[in-house]
């Protein structure tokens, strides 16, 4: 009988009511003790802290443009408005710098970055005379290694370029040879323990490191998938961090600083600079599918406020690059990777499988809205499948049943659409049905002419006899492909222990997939045990149950396993649960 292939991993995690745990939520905890300046506050609430105090941005001496910025980008971190804090309209001080279409001094590029950020986060518009000198300055001054310095006549470094990144993100630049140019000097600089050095050659920092993962970040780059050997940016600030949950700017220092361990939060926060007031007090929690011109690029849950606000913040997740212009009307996405708008074609969203009235920047999510965006035509509508059942054994049949709707209410059987995945072309009856004999695992798809694609659904094909033993992982037989071949993957831990949290805190481990199969595979998850498991478990930053994967042929794919503990959990004591991916060869 053939057998569903499968990995079995672990897991482990204690919940006591006092934690002392070396990693970011102990640099919390340290950075909290420390005399508060801007870089703390914007720290404390990329890591998700709510109470941060704010007294000490209350009074205000600065001077230099640099100044302004971080007063702005801290204030707006916690929620205020730079423009009224206080009493003092800070955003009008930093625009008053302004100079011959730069921000500050005219020799300096650092103050036009962080002033761009500033003034963005701030919620001055992008057609604004500062800003968009500010963009074209910075544009206009890019080193010929692609890197950006402190000013016009030091050579470029990782530090000033991750800023500068991190400031046209800000005004839409977010690919282009402008980004990738930056982004092939940054790779200059990462040496072979992961992190990232000031200037190429030189010996690793935390600094560097970090606001480089937090440019990559924005850019929607895993950091994980900056590898050099086993290493990465996080393995290597792993290594600078001491006891007391503070990092040390390198190896060779003897004590921690505070303000690199403020970037470090950041970064292991997966955020990045404008630190933003946490999506989570106004967004909704949504399942979301984005379809483009020739496959998924992304699905999963995520939170977010808004239907645009969505696609930033997934492609964080799902590596994808996009372009939203500044139309009249309003903020326009006209790019996900590769699909342009052109002519009648171009993307467009549906919330509960529905055409919206207003723009993707001003439709206010609710949580357990399903978003679908998609690139096509307006008058395309979206193919929902269905399967009689997504477990048989070879030989059975499956019927495969696709439907569309205008309204998301009402739903009509579509006959002619193509079910995709089986391995051969098959097309729906007038019942929209079609049936098939599975003889080994697939993933399944509907498409058809003037329609979105659907969900992909998958069917597993015989039984998954695992086991687990004092832990360990115990794999079944694998599928038989044609030809006499095997599907076969690994994963890089068995076991995960995931340390003491407490409630409201979280913790995140990786584990690499493997393919070693000689065909591409498609990846799913299940997850069993504790509540805080099976609720809470995150893989990607998306929710298990959601998290979907293909890996060609000898490929590798980093996956982050995240436990957010709520802050409503009210149990304790020593949690486990077990986390089981699972895989099909993918139908060509």
């Amino acid at each position: 009988m053939r057998k569903f292939f499968i990995f079995v991993l672990s897991l482990a995690l204690i919940l006591p009511p006092v934690v002392v745990r070396a990693d970011a939520a102990s640099a919390v905890t340290y950075l909290k003790a420390q005399t508060q300046d801007e870089w703390i506050t914007m720290a404390l609430k990329a890591s998700g802290e709510t109470n941060v105090v704010k007294t000490h941005l209350q009074t205000f001496s600065g001077t230099l443009a640099t100044d302004y910025a971080k007063r702005i980008l801290a204030i707006v971190a916690v929620g205020e408005n730079p423009a009224t804090f206080a009493g003092t309209d800070l955003v009008a001080g930093l625009k008053a710098l302004a100079q011959a279409g730069q921000i500050g001094e005219p020799g300096l590029l650092n103050d036009d970055a962080w002033g761009l950020m500033a003034l963005r986060s701030a919620g001055v518009a992008e057609s604004d005379t500062v800003v968009a000198g500010a963009k074209a300055y910075l544009l206009a001054h890019q080193g010929t290694d692609g890197g950006w310095g402190y000013g016009l006549t030091s050579g470029s470094d990782t530090n000033d370029t991750a800023a500068v990144l991190m400031a046209l993100g800000e005004v839409s630049v977010t690919s282009g040879t402008v980004v990738d140019s930056a982004l092939s000097y940054l790779r200059s600089a990462q040496n072979a323990d992961g992190g990232f050095a000031y200037v190429p050659g030189s010996d690793s920092d935390s600094g560097s490191t970090s606001w480089v993962w937090s440019a990559l970040q924005k850019l929607g780059q895993a950091a994980t998938s900056w590898t050099k050997g086993s290493n990465t940016p996080a393995i290597f600030l792993q290594t600078l961090q001491l006891q007391d949950g503070s990092y040390k700017w390198q190896a060779s220092d003897s004590q921690g600083s505070v303000s690199m361990t403020a970037f470090a939060v950041v970064a292991l926060s997966n955020k990045y600079y404008p630190v933003k007031p946490a999506s989570g007090a106004s967004g909704a929690t949504v399942s979301f599918r984005i379809e483009g011109s020739t496959s998924t690029i992304c699905q999963g849950q995520i939170t977010t406020p808004n239907a645009l606000q969505l696609i930033k913040d997934a492609a964080l997740s799902c590596g994808y690059t996009y372009n939203i212009q500044q139309l009249s009307f309003g903020p326009y996405l006209d790019r996900i990777n590769t699909d342009q708008a052109v002519g009648m074609s171009g993307w467009l969203y549906l919330v509960n499988y529905k055409q919206a009235s207003v723009g993707a920047a001003d439709y206010q999510l609710q949580t357990g809205d399903e978003v679908l965006w998609y690139f096509g035509e307006y008058t395309w509508q979206p193919l929902r499948l269905s399967l009689s059942n997504r477990q048989a054994q070879a030989g059975e049949t499956v019927t495969a049943t696709v439907e569309s709707s205008t309204d998301g209410v009402a739903w009509q059987k579509v006959s002619g659409a193509s079910i995709k995945g089986a391995g051969s072309s098959l097309t729906t009856d007038s019942q929209g049905q079609v049936t098939i004999t599975v003889s080994s695992s697939l993933v399944l798809w509907a498409e058809g002419t003037g329609y979105v694609r659907s969900e992909r659904l998958g069917v597993q094909v015989g039984s998954a006899d695992s086991q687990s033993v004092a832990l360990e992982v115990t794999i079944d037989n694998p599928v038989t492909l044609p030809g006499g071949s095997s599907a076969s993957f690994t994963v890089s831990s068995a076991q995960l222990a995931l340390g003491s949290l407490q409630p409201g805190q979280a913790v995140e481990k990786q584990v690499t997939l493997t393919n070693t199969s000689t065909t591409p595979l498609h990846f799913e998850a299940s997850v069993s045990g504790d509540s805080v498991f099976t609720d809470n478990l995150q893989l990607n930053r998306l929710a298990w149950h959601s998290w979907q994967a293909n890996i060609s042929t000898s490929a590798n794919l980093p996956v982050a396993v995240r436990i957010p503990v709520p802050s409503s959990y009210s149990g304790s004591g020593r949690k486990t649960g077990t986390l089981i991916f699972w895989a099909a060869p993918v139908s060509q």
